[in-house]
């Protein structure tokens, strides 16, 4: 099988172009509006001979490429060096390619997040979170996503859409930090990064053992540290999916004791190490959030239906303490449509708490939202709610965004179904 080259190679120090067509067709469409697009060529562009049309190093504008195509049989390829200069350009571009998917999802759930977020605030953490050329590894997330951007545009957009909802969930949390929203977003953008290998565009994550999750996300957090992300990000990536680390909305009163009748001192290293762990917290539980949207928006292709399961089971799964109220409450506030759903599936989160057992895994209302029966998950026949008589038989994965989940099987009914919301 001949391996397919119609399209840019990009490396940390250039990108290469197998022919003058392509190169020409790059240009154009990252400068659409004619801005002044300079670079340099890696190589001398061979005119054939010894004869050199333009030399290595030399700036080059897209006027001096109209004739280009007549060098292509003295040159292998093209190769334009990556610099401060087309970095601006390319984050330009990728900055443009977020702001449409925005302009596509205007009547979709993602839009609630950026309520009262103006355009250019958004664009100005994107651009931020891209490329700032004071940190070290900075370009190579621009150029990485560069790559999926020109080599894979379904990928490119999954990715950019868990970015922006990392990003949106983010903006819910009360507390600021300096870089929590560049983070979130970079988090966002590479958490999912083998989602294409792994055959997880259209297929839930939760769907996959605790085991290939573990490895999934391992996977992410190496690229990311390798990218440039902080080292708050990279933990949370790594640990978002970790069912032990939990989220609680609560800090000490203090976090420095007095020993003596004086206050004590604090370091700037402490200072700086408790500023750390607050950020780290917070980004683990923005990625579970956003993990939580990301897996939703796989449930249905229908927009009201989407809307509707990502709302109800946002207050579902908050109730239950799977995802931070912190985050959960203030995004809920803005879906006043839906009051209604909220309050139901939070009714209904509370009765399953109620399970005798204890377990918080056993009561199992279903099919939700207009749940009908209360199924035990884990076969309590012994438990005093236990209903006897034929069983109910799931066909198929039931509910697989809320994390917990029906597997096809029987299970038998509970009497919490009495107390079920109608």
């Amino acid at each position: 099988m001949t391996e397919n080259t119609d399209y840019v190679k990009v490396t940390e120090n250039y990108l290469q172009f197998k022919n003058a067509r392509l190169l020409k067709d790059f240009v154009s469409r990252y400068t659409p509006g004619g801005e002044s697009f300079e670079f340099e060529f890696l190589e001398p562009v061979k005119a054939g001979g010894n004869e050199v049309y333009i030399p290595a190093g030399a700036l080059v504008n897209p006027g001096r490429l109209e004739h280009l195509d007549q060098y292509d049989g003295n040159n292998e390829y093209y190769r334009i060096k990556n610099s401060e200069n087309t970095l601006v350009f390319y984050v330009r571009h990728l900055r443009k390619q977020f702001a449409r998917l925005l302009k596509q999802r205007e009547n979709d759930f993602l839009m609630t997040l950026f309520e009262g977020i103006s355009g250019n605030s958004i664009g100005g953490i994107i651009t931020h979170a891209l490329y700032d050329k004071r940190r070290l590894n900075s370009s190579s997330l621009t150029l990485w996503l560069l790559r999926i951007f020109e080599q894979d545009q379904e990928l490119f957009e999954y990715l950019a859409l868990t970015g922006l909802y990392a990003l949106g969930t983010a903006y819910a949390i009360h507390r600021r930090h300096s870089y929590l929203y560049r983070d979130s977003f970079q988090m966002g953008l590479v958490v999912d990064m083998n989602a294409r290998q792994e055959k997880l565009l259209n297929e839930s994550l939760f769907n996959r053992s605790p085991d290939f999750q573990r490895q999934f996300t391992e996977q992410a957090a190496d690229a990311g540290q390798r990218l440039g992300l902080t080292r708050e990000a990279v933990q949370a990536i790594r640990s978002h999916l970790n069912e032990n680390e939990i989220y609680t909305d609560e800090t000490p009163a203090t976090s420095n004791l007095s020993l003596f009748d004086e206050p004590e001192p604090v370091s700037e290293n402490k200072a700086a190490e408790e500023e750390s762990a607050l950020l780290e917290r917070d980004l683990l539980a923005t990625m579970r959030v956003a993990r939580y949207f990301v897996e939703s928006e796989k449930s249905s292709k229908d927009l009201a239906q989407r809307f509707q399961s990502i709302v109800g089971g946002l207050a579902y799964l908050s109730e239950k303490k799977l995802l931070p109220t912190a985050i959960a409450k203030p995004i809920l506030r803005r879906c006043h449509k839906y009051k209604s759903l909220i309050i139901k599936m939070t009714r209904i989160a509370q009765l399953e708490e109620a399970c005798l057992v204890g377990d918080s895994t056993s009561a199992w209302a279903y099919p939700k939202p207009d749940a009908t029966q209360v199924l035990c998950l884990n076969h309590h026949t012994e438990c005093a709610n236990f209903l006897s008589g034929r069983p109910i038989f799931v066909v198929g994965l039931s509910e697989a965004n809320l994390q917990r989940f029906a597997r096809p099987g029987e299970y038998n009914k509970c009497k919490l179904a009495e107390k079920l919301p109608r």
